[in-house]
């Protein structure tokens, strides 16, 4: 039912389009072949930049070229086009969701990509071979767990909110393409809404206590080494956020041996429960957002296109409220945002701009700088804020047609930043290729 709403939907939104139908400008899917020190700490296992972008080129070049295939085979008839086009991209969205690099897996990486930068390993039931109970990232045993856990609870906090928080960084990057590159806005409803209603229906998930039961426990392999590392990723993100300092191994047994893992929504309080479900409320803010409904952006006075978008995410100590405006002038590209980080005390402020493919001489240069005051310590609890910031410079030499390669380098203080696993003060370098469609 949802997947024919989503296509009702842009087919509302394609005739909006036509007056404004235009080719697209080349868009840099970009591909991190190194990142340093990440791939060196992981034992070159995939990063969460290197997974997104996978998903990224995938999502984004099969979208382009059902938009070029479609126009050109069908472009005397434009209904016919858009009826076309609408409906092979939302079959591929479906037909790759459980595949890999498909909005499962990638979900899943986030949650991998977490877990390997703190130094667990791991594997996840959407990649072939695995021996990972259905739709779960496994491999670790609860020592390892409990390791991570009890060195500081907020490191568990983070892998556990990195599935969804990967959904709407997706959302994100796709919105960049529409609203920089041209992408055609009405195409991309159904792969964003599909992300965005998926994040608010997992935390609807989670606070339905009929939906997760001890009938889901007893399903579980009886090899811990194949079993979920969480259940439910928002209950067990609650549970640990409101007991930063509560063992691990304080969960209790699980009935086939081990620790259970799954958090129930019978072992949250009454305050955690109604946290969840403030969460939960929240997650809706999600869709105040124009690039769901087919509206690539408005043109303003003075030659501006500006348009802009409203992201919830869950954090290692909270919860954050973001409003993204973006702005485009040729040769401008630019983007601004306004943020709310909140704990169980109060609202920590913060902001951040960019500045994306400037052209300078010799290619594009892009920029970043995030300036914030977040929770102390990483804390649920904290009153007090660590004032803190991150930067991020990038340069793309242009060397074959279709071709860039990349430098990116960036530094960060202790913070939340969405995308970065690492809550401490970091450094990292990227070297890769800009495939540019």
């Amino acid at each position: 039912m949802i997947r024919h709403l989503l296509v009702f939907a842009a087919l509302c939104a394609a005739p909006c389009a036509v007056a404004e139908e235009k080719t697209p400008a080349a868009d840099p899917v970009s591909l991190p072949l190194f990142e340093a020190p990440r791939s060196l700490d992981n034992g070159f296992r995939m990063t969460w930049d290197q997974s997104s972008s996978l998903h990224h080129l995938l999502i984004v070049g099969a979208n382009h070229g059902i938009h070029l295939g479609t126009w050109k085979l069908l472009g005397g008839s434009p209904f016919w086009a858009y009826f076309a086009e609408i409906g092979v991209t939302t079959a591929f969205d479906v037909l790759t969701v459980l595949g890999p690099l498909g909005e499962g897996w990638e979900h899943e990486e986030g949650h991998a990509s977490a877990m390997a930068y703190v130094g667990m390993p791991s594997q996840q039931a959407f990649n072939p071979g695995s021996t990972c109970d259905s739709g779960s990232v496994c491999g670790m045993t609860d020592a390892q767990i409990a390791a991570v856990h009890d060195r500081r609870a907020a490191d568990w906090g983070r892998v556990q909110e990195a599935g969804m928080e990967t959904e709407l960084l997706n959302v994100t990057r796709v919105e960049r393409d529409v609203f920089f590159y041209d992408r055609p806005a009405y195409q991309h409803v159904p792969y964003l809404a599909f992300n965005v209603v998926n994040v608010v229906a997992y935390r609807q998930i989670c606070v339905t206590p009929e939906l997760v039961t001890t009938n889901d426990v007893m399903a579980e392999s009886p090899d811990v080494l194949n079993r979920d590392f969480t259940g439910p990723d928002c209950t067990g993100w609650v549970f640990d956020l409101f007991r930063p300092t509560t063992p691990y191994a304080d969960r209790g047994p699980h009935p086939l041996g081990g620790i259970r893992r799954i958090r129930l929504d019978s072992d949250l309080t009454p305050e955690e429960f109604t946290y969840l479900t403030r969460m939960r409320n929240l997650g809706f803010l999600n869709f105040v957002d124009p690039f769901l409904f087919g509206l690539s952006g408005f043109d303003v006075p003075g030659g501006f296109k500006v348009g802009g978008a409203v992201r919830h995410h869950l954090t290692d100590s909270g919860d954050l409220v973001e409003v993204t405006l973006l702005g485009r002038r040729e040769p401008w590209k630019l983007e601004a945002a306004l943020r709310a980080y909140s704990n169980h005390e109060r609202v920590f402020p913060g902001l951040g701009a960019q500045l994306h493919r400037y052209p300078v001489s010799v290619g594009f240069l892009s920029a970043g700088v995030d300036l914030w005051l977040q929770p102390a310590d990483h804390s649920f609890y904290a009153v007090d804020a660590w004032p803190g910031g991150a930067i991020r410079v990038e340069g793309a030499l242009p060397v074959i047609p279709h071709g860039e390669a990349f430098l990116r380098l960036q530094a960060k203080t202790s913070g939340w930043v969405a995308g970065d696993a690492a809550l401490d003060p970091a450094l990292a370098a990227s070297v890769g290729v800009n495939v540019v469609l």
